[in-house]
C-alpha cells in the first residue's frame, strides 16, 4: 500500500459491466491493483459497487490513492481494464478533506470492523460451506469467506425457507473456491457479517 510519507491524492475511477453467468466482473476488479503496476503509484482506498438489475450491469467505483506525478501512468492502466467508464478526482491536493463514500466495500479482512450504522459491502472467496441449519433467529447456512491475504470471516446466509427445505440441505448454486460478493449486509452480532432480506449474494467462477 501506499505508505503514509508518500503524499497521494485520490481519484475515483468507474466500470460497468454485465451482470451475467459468461463473465466474472469481480475478476477485473480483484486485478485492478496489480494493473496500477506498483502499490507505491496507486493503491485501492475504498470500493463503492452499485448493482444495475433492470440492466443486468454493475458499476465498480475504486477510490484510488495515486501519488500525483503518476497520475498519467495509472490512467493509462485503468483504461486497458475491461467496462472502463471514467476518471474523475476527488482531491486536489494531498490531505484535501473529502465526503467519505457510503456502503464500503470490504477487501479485507485482517482488521475486520464493520459499520454498524450502514450496510456494506465484502468480497471474498468461499470455503467450509455448511448445510441448512435452524435456531431461533431462523433459517440460515453459514461459510467462510477468505480475502487475499487468507484472512477470513464468518458469513451467516439467512432465507425464509419458504419452500419448506430440511435442516442440512446445500446452499444452491454455491462451491468452495467461488468468488462472492455480498451487497448490503451487516454486522451479525460480533462474529462475521449478515446476509439478510436487503441483502444480496452473487457467486462467480473464476
Amino acid at each position: 500500500m501506499t505508505t503514509d510519507e508518500t503524499p497521494y491524492v485520490l481519484w475515483k475511477a468507474t466500470f460497468t459491466l454485465p451482470l451475467d453467468e459468461a463473465t466474472n466482473p469481480l475478476y477485473e476488479v480483484c486485478r485492478m491493483p496489480h494493473l496500477v503496476r506498483t502499490p507505491s503509484e496507486a493503491s485501492i482506498y475504498t470500493l463503492l459497487i452499485d448493482l444495475d438489475r433492470r440492466n443486468d450491469a454493475i458499476t465498480f467505483s475504486p477510490y484510488i490513492k495515486v501519488v500525483p506525478d503518476k497520475i498519467h501512468l495509472v490512467h493509462a492502466q485503468l483504461q486497458r481494464i475491461r467496462g472502463y467508464v471514467g476518471f474523475v478526482q476527488i482531491q486536489e491536493e494531498p490531505g484535501d478533506p473529502f465526503d467519505e463514500p457510503q456502503n464500503p466495500t470490504i477487501l479485507s479482512f485482517a482488521n475486520f470492523e464493520p459499520s454498524w450504522l450502514r450496510p456494506f459491502n465484502v468480497i471474498g472467496k468461499v470455503s467450509d460451506v455448511k448445510g441448512l441449519q435452524k435456531d431461533v433467529t431462523g433459517w440460515f447456512w453459514t461459510f467462510n469467506l477468505f480475502d487475499a491475504q487468507g484472512h477470513a470471516v464468518h458469513v451467516w446466509f439467512y432465507t425464509e425457507n419458504e419452500d419448506g427445505m430440511e435442516e442440512g440441505e446445500e446452499l444452491p448454486n454455491v462451491n468452495e473456491g467461488d468468488l462472492a460478493l455480498c451487497v448490503n449486509v451487516t454486522p451479525n452480532l460480533e462474529e462475521g457479517i449478515r446476509i439478510g432480506k436487503r441483502s444480496e449474494l452473487l457467486i462467480f467462477r473464476e
